[in-house]
C-alpha cells in the first residue's frame, strides 16, 4: 500500500511538472506556479522545483518571491550552479538591470543553450519595457527563428513594428500570430482595432464577433463593437455598447471619441465638449479629437474657443505632416547623422507620441552620445513629466549655449 501510494504521488508529480513546464513555455506563469506548488509539496527538497518556481514568480512580476526561491535552490544545491546563475541573470534583466546581464546571456545564446527561448523572451520583454525598439526587434527575430511555431513573439514583433510606424508589417505579424493561435486575444483585438482605424468595419466585425462569442462582457470588445456599429451607420446600436464599456474604460480614447461623435451628431454639444476635453488631456496630440472639438464648440456657440482650437489643430496637423514626411524619407534613404532622427523624435514628442518619440531620440544618442537636440528634448520631456532624475541625466549633457533654444 505504501509503495502504491508513493507511485501515485510520483505519477501526479510528473503530470503536474510537465504541465507546469508547458505553462511556462506558453507564458502562463500563474498557472505554472499553481502546479509547481503542488510539486513542491510532493518533492520539497528539489532544487529544480525551486528554480522553476523562481522562474514562474519572475514572469509573474513577483521578484521578491523569485529571489527567495533562487536562494532556497542554491541552499539545496550547496552553491550557485550554472542553471541558477542563469536564473539570477534573467531576474536582473526583469527587474531593470539589462545591459550587463545581456552580455553574459549572449554567451548562453551563442552556445545554443537549451534555455535560449526563455533568454530571448526575457530580453525582448525588457527592451520593450525600456522602449528600446531596435534591440527588441532584433531579439524577437531571433526568438521567431528559434520557435517559428509560437504566436507570442510574432505578436510582440507586430507591436514593436507599430511603434516603428510600420503598420502593414505589424498587421502581417498579427495575422501570422492568429494563424498559430486563433484565441490570442491581444492579437485579434489589435487586428480589429487597426481595421477600424482604417474605416473597414466589415473586415473588423468577424474578429469582434469571434471575441464576443468567447467573452460577451469584455469591455474592450464591447467598445470596439460600438465603434464598428458607428462606422456601419448604426448609431442606435453603437451608443449602448459604448456606454456599457465606458463603465470599465472611462479614459479609453477611441471610445470617448465615438461617444462624442454621437453627441455632436445628435446636437448635444456640452457632453461632447466634456468628453473631448478629457480625451485631449490624456492625449493632446489626437488631431481627430481636436477637430471634433472645434465642431462641438461651434455647435455650442463658443466661436472664440472654437477658433483657438482650430489654430491648434492646424498647427498640429502641419507638424504631423512634417513628421510623416521625415519618417518616410528616413525609411527610403536612412540617414547617418544624429540630428535628423532627433528632429523626428522631438516632433513626435510635441505631438504626444511618446513611445515612438523616445525610440528616435534614443537612436539619435546611439549615433552621437552628445547630440544636443536629443538631450535637450529629453531633458524638457522628463522635466514636464516630473521625472527629475532622468531629466538631470540629459540636462547635464546640454551645452550652456543651447539650453535656451
Amino acid at each position: 500500500m505504501i509503495l502504491a501510494g508513493l507511485g501515485l504521488a510520483y505519477g501526479w508529480f510528473l503530470v503536474q511538472w510537465r504541465l507546469a513546464l508547458a505553462d511556462l513555455r506558453n507564458s502562463k506563469p500563474r498557472e505554472a506556479k499553481a502546479r509547481l506548488l503542488w510539486c513542491e509539496k510532493i518533492w520539497p527538497r528539489s532544487s529544480e522545483v525551486q528554480r522553476m518556481l523562481a522562474r514562474a514568480s519572475r514572469m509573474a512580476r513577483e521578484p521578491g518571491d523569485a529571489e527567495k526561491r533562487l536562494q532556497a535552490a542554491q541552499k539545496l544545491e550547496g552553491g550557485a550552479t550554472e542553471r541558477l546563475q542563469l536564473e539570477y541573470l534573467l531576474l536582473r534583466v526583469t527587474t531593470g538591470d539589462t545591459d550587463e546581464p545581456a552580455v553574459a546571456l549572449g554567451t548562453y545564446l551563442a552556445n545554443g543553450d537549451s534555455e535560449s527561448a526563455a533568454i530571448l523572451e526575457t530580453l525582448a520583454a525588457a527592451y520593450i519595457r525600456d522602449l528600446r525598439y531596435g534591440p527588441a526587434y532584433s531579439t524577437l527575430n531571433r526568438w521567431i527563428e528559434l520557435e517559428p511555431e509560437k504566436a507570442t513573439p510574432l505578436f510582440w514583433r507586430g507591436w514593436v513594428l507599430e511603434r516603428l510606424n510600420q503598420a502593414k508589417s505589424a498587421m502581417d505579424d498579427y495575422s501570422k500570430a492568429l494563424e498559430k493561435d486563433p484565441d490570442l486575444f491581444n492579437a485579434r483585438i489589435r487586428v480589429a482595432e487597426m481595421l477600424l482605424e482604417d474605416k473597414k468595419p466589415d473586415e473588423a466585425l468577424p474578429h469582434l464577433e469571434y471575441l464576443q462569442a468567447k467573452n460577451s462582457e469584455n469591455p474592450q470588445v464591447l467598445a470596439r463593437l460600438g465603434q464598428c456599429r458607428y462606422l456601419e451607420g448604426k448609431p442606435e446600436e453603437a451608443r449602448p455598447l459604448l456606454e456599457k464599456a465606458k463603465i470599465s474604460m472611462p479614459d479609453d480614447g477611441p471610445l470617448l471619441l465615438h461617444l462624442a461623435k454621437l453627441d455632436v451628431e445628435s446636437g448635444q454639444a456640452e457632453p461632447a465638449i466634456e468628453l473631448l476635453n478629457r480625451l485631449l488631456k490624456r492625449d493632446p496630440g489626437d488631431t481627430e479629437a481636436r477637430f471634433l472639438l472645434v465642431n462641438a464648440l461651434r455647435l455650442a456657440g463658443k466661436r472664440t474657443e472654437a477658433e483657438a482650437e482650430l489654430k491648434e489643430y492646424e498647427r498640429q496637423n502641419q507638424m504631423l505632416k512634417e513628421a510623416n514626411d521625415l519618417l518616410q524619407t528616413e525609411a527610403r534613404t536612412p540617414s547617418i547623422d544624429a540630428d535628423s532622427v532627433a528632429r523626428i523624435g522631438k516632433m513626435l514628442l510635441e505631438l504626444g507620441q511618446e513611445p515612438q518619440a523616445l525610440y528616435w531620440l534614443d537612436k539619435a544618442l546611439e549615433r552621437d552620445a552628445r547630440c544636443q537636440l536629443a538631450h535637450k528634448a529629453l531633458a524638457d520631456h522628463f522635466t514636464r513629466k516630473g521625472d527629475a532624475a532622468r531629466a538631470a541625466i540629459h540636462q547635464k549633457q546640454v551645452m550652456p549655449d543651447t539650453r535656451k533654444n
